[in-house]
């Protein structure tokens, strides 16, 4: 029985280790990829739900974080961003209100915002009569390129649209 190991870096840096284990028995395929990510049959349906992290800035006692989601499989499969905002308090980061959804629920390519040139922007302006405010432009596709910029501030303890 021959051993093929293939390797692919993501975006980020960490390496996914994908073994395919072959054998006399036709068409038998064991797949295990490293790090839980997911975890794909050979008919390349992967596991939704997965989360990631694609960016994340702090300044000033400020922190923001922008979380893709993924909503659909399948070839294409689809995913809901969000941004949060969090502030100093006694030592820990409290969040402002709830999360925000960039653009609409499940209308990015969960592949390219969290592939290596996913995130086009993601600034924080602090100071003024708002604590915090941000904008946030992120890729499309590599057809279309970076969406219009989607901007986000802290008003009244919570982080609201515009």
């Amino acid at each position: 029985m021959g051993t093929r190991i293939r390797r692919a870096t993501r975006s980020a840096g960490r390496r996914l280790r994908v073994i395919a284990l072959t054998g006399s028995v036709a068409g038998a395929v064991l797949a295990t990829v490293a790090l839980g990510t997911s975890v794909q049959a050979s008919t390349g349906a992967t596991q939704v739900g997965r989360s990631e992290t694609i960016a994340q800035l702090t300044a000033d006692g400020l922190r923001a974080t922008m979380t893709a989601h993924e909503t659909s499989g399948g070839p294409a499969p689809t995913a809901t961003v969000q941004v949060a905002a969090y502030h100093r308090s006694d030592g820990t980061w409290v969040r402002y209100g709830r999360p925000m959804v960039v653009g609409s629920r499940g209308g990015w390519f969960w592949n390219v915002v969290t592939g290596r040139f996913g995130v086009e922007q993601f600034s924080a302006v602090t100071g003024g009569p708002r604590p915090l405010r941000l904008t946030v432009r992120l890729q499309v596709s590599a057809a279309i390129g970076p969406s219009a910029p989607f901007r986000f501030a802290v008003a009244g303890g919570r982080l609201v649209a515009g």
